[in-house]
């Protein structure tokens, strides 16, 4: 996932993803039959392709598209703080100074799968002062259709057009395509 601007990094020290499920929002099998390939031979190729293009997806709308955990590093939690990726489903621990904080001591309020668009972290009287370290879940347990119909697109011309440009071919590049608008519901403003 490319990071989100400095206004939503605002206290971070370090942001990390550690573990992932290893699943793309579209599967080789279903890749496959969206190109019409019927044999194995490019299975590395597509499998490779399809992780480009949802990584390309990520990096327009600056969310985590698939299910993974995050280690975010902040300076310090005090109030109400947003957290730097969208969508994050879940906060497993809070450290303070290497201890784990009592979840009593702190409001989680997930965010990106409606409202609100980041999820918040309200540290409660008693919260421990320092930095902390926090675990996220972040990503999209269902990766929205329209973003997977931008992928299936991105992949076909990967696939198709192995090359950034064709030699003797009458080309026209326009600023913005009709198959981008798809991700237009999930651009974050100010990124």
């Amino acid at each position: 996932m490319t990071a989100p601007t400095s206004q939503y990094l605002a206290n971070t020290v370090s942001l990390s993803c550690t573990a992932s499920t290893g699943t793309e929002p579209i599967t080789l099998a279903e890749a496959k039959l969206y190109l019409r390939v019927d044999t194995d031979d490019d299975d590395n190729l597509i499998s490779a392709m399809i992780t480009g293009a949802r990584a390309a997806a990520e990096g327009r709308t600056h969310r985590v598209l698939t299910q993974t955990t995050w280690q975010w590093v902040a300076s310090e939690i005090k109030g109400t703080v947003q957290v730097p990726l969208t969508p994050c489903t879940a906060c497993t621990d809070i450290k303070v100074n290497g201890e784990s904080v009592d979840p009593a001591l702190y409001v989680f309020v997930p965010g990106g799968i409606g409202a609100p668009l980041f999820a918040q972290i309200t540290a409660l009287d008693g919260f421990p002062e320092g930095a902390a370290t926090v675990t996220l879940t972040c990503g999209y347990a269902q990766v929205p259709e329209d973003i997977r119909r931008w992928i299936y697109v991105r992949l076909g011309d990967a696939y198709e057009q192995r090359e950034s440009f064709a030699v003797g071919s009458n080309f026209h590049e326009f600023s913005r395509e009709f198959i981008d608008s798809l991700l237009d519901p999930y651009l974050i403003p100010n990124c």
